[in-house]
C-alpha cells in the first residue's frame, strides 16, 4: 500500500516538473519571440533612419520629342546591407518610359500613367544611381512628388520631388518658313530703336517692366520714388510678342482651337531663339492660364539667355485657355508707354477693341504687325 502511494506522489511530481517545464519554455519563447521582434523593429527603423532617396531629371528643361534621363539615386548611411528595397514609380505617359504600357488613371479620368519598381541590393555606406531613359512626349510642367519605398514587409512614402518644364517642339523647315515670312519680310520696312545703355538721357520715375539694373539710386533717395535711367536709342531690334488665347466669334471647335494655341507657342518658342542668336530684344505676353494660378503671363523685354530661357519656360507652365482678356494685357503695356518697339500680335480674330488698342500703341511711336492664327497654322475641324 504504502509502495502504491509513493508511485503516485512521484508521478504526481514529474507532472508538474513537465508543466513547469512547458510554461517555462513558453515564456522563454515568448521572450525571444519578444526580443526577436523588438530587434525587428529596431533594425527597420534604424535602416529607414539611415535610408536616403532621391530622383531627378538629368535636364530642368527639354523640348517635345528630346530624350533625357530620370535619375535615382539611393544611398545607404547604416552599417548594415539592405537588401530587396523597392521603389515603386508612377509617371505620366506624357513622358514616355520605352517599354512600358501605358495604364488607365481613373482618378484624373483624361490622362494615363506608366508605373515601374527599382530593387536595390546596396552594401553599407554606398550609392547607387540608376538611369531610365524618358522621351518626352508633350509640352508642359510635370512633377514627381514622392515616391513609395517597400523594405522588411512595411511600406512608406518619401519626398522626392523632381521637376521637368518640356518646352514646345521645335519647329520643322515649313514652319520656320512661314513665320519668317512674318517677323523678317514685314519688318524690313520699318526698323524700331533699341537703347544704347551706355548714353543716358534722362531718369525718369519707374515703370512696370523696367529693368532692375536701370534704378537710379541716388535720384530714388532724393525723391523718395523709384527712379530709373533712360538711355538714348540706337538702331536696332526691339520686339514683343503677343499671344491672344481666346478664340472670339471664330466658330472653331475647342479642340482645334487647342491645337492651334499649341502651333502658336511653337512659334513664339522659336522667335525668342532667333532673338537670342540674332542679339534682339524681346518680350512676350499672353492672356493664358498658368500653372501657378496666373491668369496672364508678362515677360520684360530682354535679351540673351537667360531671356531665351524665361520664355520657354512660361510655354512650358502654359494651360491652353485664357484668362484675362486680351485687351487687359494690352493696356498694361499701354499704361506703362511702351514705344519704339515692334509688336507682333498672333490671334485668331480682331475686333474693334483689338483695333482701337492696336492704333493706341501705333500713336505711341510702335510698329504692330497682326499675324492670323487660321492663316499660319494648320488644323482639322471634329
Amino acid at each position: 500500500m504504502g509502495f502504491l502511494l509513493e508511485q503516485d506522489v512521484t508521478g504526481t511530481e514529474d507532472i508538474i516538473r513537465f508543466v513547469i517545464y512547458i510554461v517555462e519554455a513558453a515564456i522563454i519563447l515568448a521572450l525571444l519571440i519578444c526580443a526577436s521582434y523588438a530587434a525587428y523593429r529596431l533594425l527597420r527603423w534604424y535602416c529607414f533612419k539611415n535610408l536616403e532617396y532621391k530622383r531627378y531629371f538629368s535636364e530642368k528643361g527639354a523640348f517635345e520629342e528630346q530624350e533625357i534621363y530620370l535619375i535615382e539615386e539611393f544611398t545607404n548611411h547604416s552599417i548594415l546591407p539592405m537588401f530587396r528595397v523597392d521603389v515603386e514609380t508612377h509617371i505620366t505617359s506624357k513622358l514616355y518610359v520605352p517599354g512600358l504600357a501605358a495604364l488607365y488613371d481613373t482618378e484624373r479620368e483624361t490622362d494615363t500613367y506608366q508605373e515601374f519598381i527599382s530593387r536595390f541590393f546596396i552594401m553599407p555606406y554606398t550609392k547607387i544611381r540608376r538611369r531610365h531613359r524618358i522621351i518626352c512626349k508633350k509640352r508642359g510642367l510635370y512633377r514627381l512628388e514622392s515616391a513609395k519605398i517597400s523594405f522588411m514587409r512595411i511600406e512608406i512614402f518619401l519626398d522626392s520631388t523632381a521637376e521637368l518644364k518640356v518646352y514646345p517642339r521645335e519647329l520643322k523647315i515649313d514652319g520656320i518658313n512661314t513665320i519668317n515670312n512674318c517677323i523678317y519680310t514685314n519688318a524690313v520696312a520699318k526698323r524700331p530703336v533699341i537703347k544704347d545703355v551706355f548714353s543716358l538721357a534722362k531718369v525718369r520715375e519707374y515703370n512696370y517692366g523696367d529693368a532692375m539694373n536701370t534704378i537710379n539710386h541716388k535720384a530714388t533717395a532724393k525723391s523718395g520714388k523709384l527712379m530709373v535711367n533712360e538711355c538714348e536709342f540706337v538702331m536696332g531690334r526691339r520686339m514683343i510678342i503677343y499671344l491672344n488665347f481666346e478664340a472670339g466669334n471664330t466658330g472653331i471647335s475647342a479642340e482645334a482651337f487647342q491645337n492651334i494655341m499649341e502651333k502658336s507657342m511653337e512659334y513664339v518658342a522659336y522667335i525668342a531663339g532667333e532673338a537670342l542668336r540674332e542679339g534682339w530684344q524681346i518680350g512676350y505676353r499672353a492672356n493664358c492660364k498658368m500653372e501657378d494660378g496666373s491668369r496672364f503671363v508678362r515677360i520684360g523685354i530682354g535679351a540673351g539667355y537667360g531671356k531665351y530661357i524665361e520664355i520657354l519656360e512660361a510655354l512650358a507652365e502654359t494651360r491652353t485657355v485664357f484668362g484675362n482678356s486680351i485687351g487687359y494685357v494690352f493696356n498694361m503695356d499701354i499704361d506703362a508707354f511702351i514705344s519704339n518697339t515692334e509688336i507682333f500680335i498672333f490671334t485668331a480674330y480682331t475686333d474693334l477693341s483689338i483695333q482701337e488698342r492696336i492704333e493706341k500703341l501705333e500713336s505711341m511711336g510702335n510698329k504692330v504687325y497682326v499675324i492670323d492664327l487660321k492663316e499660319v497654322t494648320v488644323y482639322e475641324e471634329d
